[in-house]
Protein backbone atom coordinates (compact mmCIF):
# COMPACT_ATOMS: atom_id res chain seq x y z
CA UNK A 1 0.00 0.00 0.00
CA UNK A 2 1.34 3.44 -0.94
CA UNK A 3 0.57 6.80 0.66
CA UNK A 4 0.61 10.32 -0.74
CA UNK A 5 1.62 13.44 1.18
CA UNK A 6 -2.12 14.16 1.54
CA UNK A 7 -2.60 10.75 3.21
CA UNK A 8 0.24 11.47 5.61
CA UNK A 9 -1.23 14.87 6.48
CA UNK A 10 -4.61 13.24 7.16
CA UNK A 11 -2.84 10.68 9.35
CA UNK A 12 -1.10 13.41 11.35
CA UNK A 13 -4.43 15.25 11.74
CA UNK A 14 -6.15 12.02 12.95
CA UNK A 15 -8.44 12.16 9.91
CA UNK A 16 -7.35 8.92 8.22
CA UNK A 17 -9.66 5.92 8.31
CA UNK A 18 -8.91 3.17 10.79
CA UNK A 19 -7.78 0.60 8.19
CA UNK A 20 -5.39 2.96 6.36
CA UNK A 21 -4.15 4.39 9.67
CA UNK A 22 -3.25 0.89 10.86
CA UNK A 23 -1.47 0.22 7.56
CA UNK A 24 0.48 3.47 7.89
CA UNK A 25 1.44 2.65 11.49
CA UNK A 26 2.85 -0.65 10.27
CA UNK A 27 4.77 0.99 7.42
CA UNK A 28 6.26 3.61 9.77
CA UNK A 29 7.50 0.83 12.05
CA UNK A 30 8.94 -1.20 9.16
CA UNK A 31 10.41 1.53 6.95
CA UNK A 32 12.86 4.14 8.30
CA UNK A 33 12.67 6.11 5.04
CA UNK A 34 8.87 6.30 5.23
CA UNK A 35 9.09 7.28 8.91
CA UNK A 36 11.32 10.18 7.87
CA UNK A 37 8.73 11.26 5.27
CA UNK A 38 6.10 11.35 7.98
CA UNK A 39 8.40 13.29 10.30
CA UNK A 40 9.15 15.79 7.53
CA UNK A 41 5.44 16.63 7.23
CA UNK A 42 4.71 16.74 10.95
CA UNK A 43 4.01 20.21 12.28
CA UNK A 44 5.57 21.50 15.46
CA UNK A 45 2.36 21.60 17.48
CA UNK A 46 3.96 23.34 20.43
CA UNK A 47 5.00 26.16 18.11
CA UNK A 48 1.43 26.36 16.82
CA UNK A 49 0.06 26.66 20.32
CA UNK A 50 2.53 29.40 21.23
CA UNK A 51 1.83 31.17 17.97
CA UNK A 52 -1.94 31.11 18.41
CA UNK A 53 -1.91 32.55 21.93
CA UNK A 54 -1.16 36.19 20.99
CA UNK A 55 -3.37 36.01 17.91
CA UNK A 56 -6.32 34.76 19.92
CA UNK A 57 -5.70 37.47 22.52
CA UNK A 58 -5.86 40.13 19.80
CA UNK A 59 -8.81 38.63 17.92
CA UNK A 60 -12.00 40.74 17.98
CA UNK A 61 -14.74 39.52 20.31
CA UNK A 62 -17.44 37.44 18.65
CA UNK A 63 -20.99 38.05 19.76
CA UNK A 64 -23.54 35.45 18.74
CA UNK A 65 -27.02 34.73 20.11
CA UNK A 66 -27.03 32.08 22.79
CA UNK A 67 -30.40 30.31 22.64
CA UNK A 68 -31.25 27.99 25.47
CA UNK A 69 -29.40 24.65 25.19
CA UNK A 70 -27.81 25.74 21.90
CA UNK A 71 -24.26 25.28 23.17
CA UNK A 72 -23.08 24.30 19.67
CA UNK A 73 -23.12 27.97 18.60
CA UNK A 74 -20.51 28.80 21.23
CA UNK A 75 -18.29 25.99 20.00
CA UNK A 76 -18.68 27.17 16.41
CA UNK A 77 -17.75 30.73 17.39
CA UNK A 78 -14.62 29.53 19.16
CA UNK A 79 -13.67 27.40 16.17
CA UNK A 80 -14.13 30.38 13.85
CA UNK A 81 -11.72 32.49 15.90
CA UNK A 82 -9.15 29.67 15.98
CA UNK A 83 -9.40 29.22 12.21
CA UNK A 84 -8.94 32.96 11.76
CA UNK A 85 -5.77 32.77 13.87
CA UNK A 86 -4.56 29.78 11.86
CA UNK A 87 -5.02 31.74 8.67
CA UNK A 88 -2.78 34.50 9.99
CA UNK A 89 -0.13 32.30 11.52
CA UNK A 90 0.04 29.26 9.26
CA UNK A 91 2.48 30.72 6.76
CA UNK A 92 5.11 31.20 9.48
CA UNK A 93 4.45 28.11 11.56
CA UNK A 94 3.91 25.38 8.98
CA UNK A 95 7.56 24.68 8.16
CA UNK A 96 8.31 20.99 8.79
CA UNK A 97 10.22 20.38 11.99
CA UNK A 98 12.39 17.76 10.29
CA UNK A 99 13.80 17.98 6.77
CA UNK A 100 14.80 14.68 5.18
CA UNK A 101 17.37 14.34 2.42
CA UNK A 102 14.60 13.14 0.10
CA UNK A 103 12.71 16.41 0.60
CA UNK A 104 15.90 18.39 0.00
CA UNK A 105 16.33 16.56 -3.30
CA UNK A 106 12.70 17.27 -4.21
CA UNK A 107 13.18 20.99 -3.50
CA UNK A 108 16.23 20.92 -5.81
CA UNK A 109 14.64 18.80 -8.55
CA UNK A 110 11.48 20.90 -8.76
CA UNK A 111 13.61 23.79 -10.06
CA UNK A 112 14.68 21.76 -13.10
CA UNK A 113 13.11 22.44 -16.49
CA UNK A 114 13.84 20.67 -19.81
CA UNK A 115 16.32 23.41 -20.73
CA UNK A 116 18.38 22.72 -17.58
CA UNK A 117 19.92 19.55 -19.01
CA UNK A 118 19.26 19.88 -22.74
CA UNK A 119 22.56 21.66 -23.36
CA UNK A 120 24.64 18.96 -21.62
CA UNK A 121 25.77 16.42 -24.24
CA UNK A 122 25.94 12.73 -23.22
CA UNK A 123 29.73 12.62 -23.55
CA UNK A 124 30.90 9.06 -22.80
CA UNK A 125 34.40 9.91 -21.57
CA UNK A 126 33.17 12.67 -19.28
CA UNK A 127 30.38 10.49 -17.88
CA UNK A 128 32.83 7.67 -17.14
CA UNK A 129 34.97 10.05 -15.07
CA UNK A 130 31.94 11.44 -13.22
CA UNK A 131 30.59 7.97 -12.40
CA UNK A 132 34.04 6.76 -11.33
CA UNK A 133 34.27 9.67 -8.90
CA UNK A 134 30.78 8.86 -7.59
CA UNK A 135 31.85 5.25 -7.02
CA UNK A 136 34.88 6.26 -4.98
CA UNK A 137 32.92 8.69 -2.81
CA UNK A 138 30.02 6.32 -2.21
CA UNK A 139 32.16 3.23 -1.67
CA UNK A 140 30.04 1.09 -3.99
CA UNK A 141 30.42 -0.29 -7.50
CA UNK A 142 28.20 1.31 -10.14
CA UNK A 143 27.34 -0.50 -13.36
CA UNK A 144 28.23 2.29 -15.77
CA UNK A 145 26.87 0.46 -18.79
CA UNK A 146 23.51 -0.11 -17.11
CA UNK A 147 23.36 3.48 -15.87
CA UNK A 148 23.98 4.69 -19.40
CA UNK A 149 21.21 2.57 -20.89
CA UNK A 150 18.12 3.13 -18.76
CA UNK A 151 15.13 2.54 -21.11
CA UNK A 152 13.47 5.82 -22.07
CA UNK A 153 16.12 8.00 -20.41
CA UNK A 154 19.27 9.74 -21.66
CA UNK A 155 22.13 10.05 -19.18
CA UNK A 156 23.38 13.65 -18.93
CA UNK A 157 25.69 13.94 -15.92
CA UNK A 158 26.61 12.69 -12.46
CA UNK A 159 27.35 15.37 -9.89
CA UNK A 160 28.49 15.36 -6.30
CA UNK A 161 26.23 17.02 -3.74
CA UNK A 162 26.03 16.75 0.04
CA UNK A 163 23.59 16.64 2.93
CA UNK A 164 24.52 17.00 6.60
CA UNK A 165 28.16 16.15 5.91
CA UNK A 166 27.42 13.05 3.83
CA UNK A 167 27.89 12.45 0.11
CA UNK A 168 24.82 12.68 -2.10
CA UNK A 169 25.22 11.73 -5.76
CA UNK A 170 22.73 12.97 -8.32
CA UNK A 171 22.75 11.13 -11.66
CA UNK A 172 20.72 13.27 -14.03
CA UNK A 173 18.71 12.07 -17.03
CA UNK A 174 16.22 13.46 -19.49
CA UNK A 175 13.17 11.54 -20.69
CA UNK A 176 12.22 11.42 -24.35
CA UNK A 177 10.02 14.52 -23.92
CA UNK A 178 12.83 16.39 -22.15
CA UNK A 179 11.51 15.87 -18.62
CA UNK A 180 14.40 15.97 -16.10
CA UNK A 181 14.71 12.78 -14.02
CA UNK A 182 17.25 12.17 -11.25
CA UNK A 183 18.63 8.98 -9.72
CA UNK A 184 20.04 9.93 -6.32
CA UNK A 185 22.20 7.88 -3.95
CA UNK A 186 22.69 9.00 -0.35
CA UNK A 187 25.71 7.72 1.57
CA UNK A 188 25.24 6.43 5.11
CA UNK A 189 21.46 6.18 4.82
CA UNK A 190 21.11 2.41 4.82
CA UNK A 191 19.58 0.02 7.28
CA UNK A 192 18.96 -3.08 5.24
CA UNK A 193 17.10 -3.65 2.00
CA UNK A 194 13.61 -2.19 2.03
CA UNK A 195 10.59 -2.46 -0.19
CA UNK A 196 10.31 0.19 -2.88
CA UNK A 197 7.88 2.95 -1.97
CA UNK A 198 6.21 5.43 -4.30
CA UNK A 199 5.16 8.95 -3.48
CA UNK A 200 4.62 12.38 -5.00
CA UNK A 201 6.96 14.96 -3.48
CA UNK A 202 6.33 18.60 -4.40
CA UNK A 203 4.32 17.41 -7.39
CA UNK A 204 7.08 15.08 -8.68
CA UNK A 205 6.68 11.32 -8.97
CA UNK A 206 9.17 9.56 -6.71
CA UNK A 207 10.41 6.03 -5.95
CA UNK A 208 12.33 5.36 -2.71
CA UNK A 209 14.21 2.39 -1.30
CA UNK A 210 17.16 1.52 0.92
CA UNK A 211 20.17 -0.74 0.75
CA UNK A 212 22.62 -1.89 3.39
CA UNK A 213 24.52 1.41 3.55
CA UNK A 214 22.79 3.74 1.11
CA UNK A 215 19.46 5.35 0.40
CA UNK A 216 18.14 5.56 -3.16
CA UNK A 217 15.51 7.58 -4.96
CA UNK A 218 14.31 8.26 -8.50
CA UNK A 219 12.39 11.50 -8.97
CA UNK A 220 11.05 13.64 -11.79
CA UNK A 221 7.98 14.60 -13.78
CA UNK A 222 4.40 13.43 -13.39
CA UNK A 223 4.53 10.06 -15.14
CA UNK A 224 4.33 7.34 -12.45
CA UNK A 225 4.96 4.56 -14.98
CA UNK A 226 8.23 6.13 -16.16
CA UNK A 227 9.48 6.55 -12.59
CA UNK A 228 8.38 3.09 -11.51
CA UNK A 229 9.94 1.36 -14.52
CA UNK A 230 13.17 3.38 -14.24
CA UNK A 231 13.46 2.68 -10.52
CA UNK A 232 12.91 -1.05 -10.96
CA UNK A 233 15.60 -1.13 -13.65
CA UNK A 234 18.07 0.92 -11.61
CA UNK A 235 17.54 -1.14 -8.49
Amino acid sequence: MTFSDEDITAYLDAELGAERRAAMDALIAASPSFAKRVAALELDTSALQLGFAPLLAEAPPVSLPQPRRNWAWAAMATAAVVLFAVGLAFGQLSKPSVESWQMEVAHYQVLYVPETLASIPPDTARLQKELARAESLLGIELDQVALSNVPGLTLRRAQVLGFEGRTLIQIAYTAQDGTPVAFCIMNGEGGGDSEMEFARLLGLETALWQGAKHGFMVIGGQDPTLISDSAQYLR
